[in-house]
């Protein structure tokens, strides 16, 4: 009799193994929702990034650069999702380079010569942390004399009082050259020398206080054409042939490798009747090393995806070549040159 019963109790323990593997059992049902898990799914969408502000520094209110870094801003602030830009009047160049270097700024403005001296530490600053974005218009050497103070050409500067915009920049050095080479020295030879901004030296020769100044920048430069449309005024013209001279001889240590003439024509200016021959260098905005590089990237993709309409907001920057853009003089940023790569501008 217990043979019997272990014997059925065996065959009926097959039987259930026999149920288990075809499904049978007590084994839930299946369902449509996923179990909880503490691992969150997966998505092909990226994190919005962080709101991110920085300052860019440009020159005085007057100026091309403080209008196109607010073409530029505007744009920026627009069409980013995160990034602002927010432009900043500054004393201009090395004003924005310094502040740059140590953090005030992220972005400025500064002619090519002069930060290319500043990077490698050729001059009385070594600032080895920016780096370039992209270069930009001409740094036009505006000089603006009063028809009463008798200056028609250089040669008349002689016992003049004069007035340039920020020391130890290249508008101080290119103008000391120039006087040199017409036989005029900067310290023995005028009456007075005034180192300012250029709203102050605007306001002196209005004032009478000076004879000539000088207002660097891309033309037409609105400051200049306040001043031209009285009729007071006169553009001082430097022949092509006597900048080239200048050019091959420097100043002191400093170099204008980065410089060329340029014509103003007639009628860019108000009571401008002839063309006027300028010395002229590229500008250059440049921003810290430390900077993400997706940030500069966003800077720069923005401001080439929508270049037809900001150009058209001033006549400085309408004739500029992204080709020409990633010749900075000093390393690029990695983001803009990841940019320039990508579009096919740097090979």
């Amino acid at each position: 009799m217990m043979k019997k019963k272990s014997g059925l109790l065996a065959l009926l323990m097959v039987l259930v193994l026999i149920l288990t593997a075809c499904g049978g059992g007590t084994a839930p049902a299946s369902s449509s929702t996923p179990a909880p898990s503490s691992t969150p799914a997966s998505s092909s969408t990226p994190a919005p990034r962080p709101a991110t502000s920085y300052t860019f520094g440009t020159a005085s209110s007057t100026g091309v650069h403080y209008a196109v870094g607010m073409l530029f801003a505007d744009m920026i602030n627009k069409k980013s999702d995160y990034l602002k830009i927010f432009p900043q009047t500054t004393g201009g160049g090395e004003d924005n380079g310094v502040n740059v270097s140590k953090g005030e700024y992220e972005f400025g403005y500064w002619n090519v010569d002069s930060i290319v001296a500043a990077y490698s530490g050729d001059g009385n600053l070594h600032l080895p942390n920016l780096a370039g974005v992209m270069t930009m218009q001409a740094q036009a050497a505006h000089y603006i004399a009063r028809i009463d103070s008798g200056i028609e050409k250089w040669e008349d500067c002689r016992g003049k009082r004069i007035g340039i915009a920020t020391t130890n920049t290249v508008g101080e050095m290119i103008t000391r050259a120039i006087l040199t080479h017409y036989g005029i020295d900067w310290d023995k030879d005028l009456a007075r020398t005034l180192v300012a901004g250029n709203d102050e030296t605007r306001e002196k020769l209005s004032d009478g206080d000076l004879d000539l100044i000088y207002i660097g920048g891309g033309f037409p430069i609105s400051g200049v054409i306040e001043l031209m449309t009285s009729g007071d005024y006169r553009l001082i013209s430097t022949p092509k042939e006597d900048l080239e001279i200048i050019f091959k001889a420097g100043y002191v240590d400093f170099s204008f490798d980065y410089y060329s003439s340029y014509v103003i024509g007639a009628g860019t200016y108000p009571n401008q009747d002839e063309d006027v021959t300028v010395a002229g260098g590229r500008n250059l905005i440049f921003t810290r090393d430390d900077i993400p590089e997706e940030d500069v990237y966003e800077f720069l993709s923005i401001v080439h995806d929508n270049w037809d309409e900001i150009k058209q907001g001033h006549l400085a920057i309408t004739r500029l070549d992204w080709n020409e853009m990633p010749k900075v003089g000093i390393p690029l940023h990695p983001g803009a040159e990841r940019f320039y790569r990508e579009k096919g501008y740097l090979k």
